[in-house]
């Protein structure tokens, strides 16, 4: 099979994908000679006559912006490709509340981010302990909520690190011995901080399918997060030993917010209580998980060719 990525080719989620593509026989192509069209998240090529589908990620529903202009290139692609491959149950459900509907004949699936199982090495347990939290750091992301947490959780373990990955956008850096920032990173150079991290936590709300919380399961450490995470939420359900915890909240069917405002984005004293409880226990037994089936890269390449296949 012949595929057109159309917007989104340099995508990590292509790239770590290609590998096992070409191992099954299919390669990348040109509009003209390809057999089927992939576009992450909007579609430029509308014209070319083949079957066509539409990778999905969030859906923008900022009350302070005109979020139904912002989702229109979305919203026009959503309702004429073939298909739609959605990375998670709650994408699927935020998409269909602010886009135009699937055409009739048009079919979708759920495919979660996919990562190889211990992708950045064995793990290497330190004396001291070290979460890791990875992100384009944006408001909505709870950067400064995550970090609170966390000094409260290092007065009662000292000995503890928390590791910031990616560029600090909305945020300002605190100066602490125990908080170590380090922009963008290529993955090669994540990896050693991976290896060597006991935990990761994610707090984002409505995250389509955090490839964050993928890289951490997929190195073998808990994940906590809350009820109200999205994708983040469905994979820590999914994988035994990473943590939903309760006390966090968000208005009911994913209605229009304010995620960039200080209101959104508070975390509850009942979440933070729960999650230095959860962070305490993770600190106390250093477990280790290991990564579901769903969300090892080679179930979810497999997973792309069928669903393509499909539309053939």
């Amino acid at each position: 099979m012949k595929i057109f990525i159309d917007n989104g080719k340099e995508h990590v989620l292509i790239k770590r994908m290609l590998p096992i593509w070409k191992k099954l026989g299919h390669i990348f192509s040109n509009p003209g000679d390809a057999d089927v069209l992939l576009c992450n998240i909007r579609l430029a090529n509308r014209k070319l006559n083949i079957p066509k589908v539409q990778r999905l990620d969030g859906i923008y529903y900022d009350l302070a912006t005109n979020y139904n202009q912002r989702n229109s290139a979305i919203s026009s692609t959503h309702g004429m490709v073939d298909g739609t491959i959605y990375q998670s149950y709650s994408c699927k459900a935020q998409a269909e509340k602010y886009l135009m509907p699937r055409k009739k004949s048009a079919v979708c699936r759920i495919i979660y981010n996919g990562i190889e199982e211990n992708w950045c090495g064995k793990h290497k347990r330190m004396d001291d302990f070290h979460i890791v939290i990875a992100a384009k750091w944006r408001r909505h992301k709870r950067l400064k909520e995550t970090i609170d947490i966390f000094l409260k959780f290092l007065k009662k373990f000292p000995d503890s690190y928390l590791h910031i990955l990616g560029d600090i956008i909305e945020n300002k850096k605190i100066k602490n011995k125990h908080i170590i920032y380090y922009g963008h990173l290529s993955h090669s150079s994540m990896a050693s901080i991976f290896q060597k991290s006991d935990c990761s936590i994610h707090l984002s709300k409505r995250d389509a399918c955090p490839n964050s919380v993928v890289e951490a399961i997929g190195a073998g450490m808990p994940v906590i997060t809350s009820t109200v995470c999205g994708g983040a939420t469905e994979m820590c359900e999914m994988t035994k030993g990473c943590i939903v915890v309760k006390g966090d909240t968000d208005l009911k069917d994913y209605a229009p917010a304010y995620p960039y405002t200080d209101k959104h984005n508070i975390v509850s004293n009942k979440l933070t209580e729960n999650i230095i409880n959860e962070l305490s226990n993770i600190y106390k037994n250093r477990p280790r998980v290991n990564i579901p089936k769903m969300l090892t890269i080679d179930y979810c390449a497999k997973a792309y060719v069928n669903f393509l296949k499909v539309l053939l």
